[in-house]
């Protein structure tokens, strides 16, 4: 779930930093969206990362994590020195995304060890390559900036139906109920809010 989450806002800011550095920036800046997939990226596995850290802590094998972080920050200083100075800000972002992946793969490997974990490997892999799927896709067109907004927010409901689908029965039973609860609770504010503001 929590990968799901981190994919989902990962894939909503990726979609929306172009109409996003339209409307707050000059046009001089709005080739940056370009850097945003692989930050955002970066940041989902980092989020991938903290998970799969658990068995290392569960295990209090923490000496390991200091060696990986060795190991990790001379890559990506190697990394930035080889891509920087070719690809400018896109190679820093490559080289950032290339370094968690370092990290989030021998922490894997190490925790596994440690305290092994089954994860649903399968449904991890779909909404990671349906989120990238969803992604690409949004790169071939190059829509006004309302069209942009509105076809960009449709691609990323995508990946939910996606989500939404890859759920076991039981599991998609207790989104909906929550989903329910969440509408009840919002539903049972407004009238407080309401009278408060009558009351005004």
């Amino acid at each position: 779930y929590q990968l799901v989450v981190a994919v989902s806002v990962g894939l909503a800011i990726s979609l929306l930093a172009k109409p996003v550095l339209q409307i707050m920036t000059p046009a001089a800046y709005w080739n940056a969206n370009r850097v945003v997939g692989l930050i955002a990226l970066s940041y989902v596995l980092s989020d991938m990362r903290m998970v799969i850290w658990t068995g290392i802590l569960v295990r209090r094998a923490t000496h390991h994590l200091a060696w990986i972080s060795l190991i990790v920050a001379a890559s990506n200083l190697i990394l930035n020195t080889l891509l920087i100075s070719r690809y400018s800000y896109m190679g820093a972002a490559v080289a950032t995304v290339l370094s968690f992946a370092l990290s989030l793969g021998m922490g894997f490997t190490l925790a596994q060890r440690a305290y092994p974990v089954r994860y649903d490997y399968l449904r991890n892999a779909i909404i990671l390559a349906s989120a990238g799927a969803i992604y690409l896709v949004s790169r071939l067109f190059d829509f006004q900036l309302v069209a942009s907004i509105a076809v960009n927010s449709l691609l990323g409901l995508f990946l939910l139906a996606i989500a939404i689908l890859v759920l076991k029965p039981e599991e998609r039973t207790m989104f909906w109920q929550l989903g329910a609860r969440a509408i009840e609770l919002v539903r049972s504010l407004r009238p407080q809010h309401e009278s408060r503001g009558a009351a005004g």
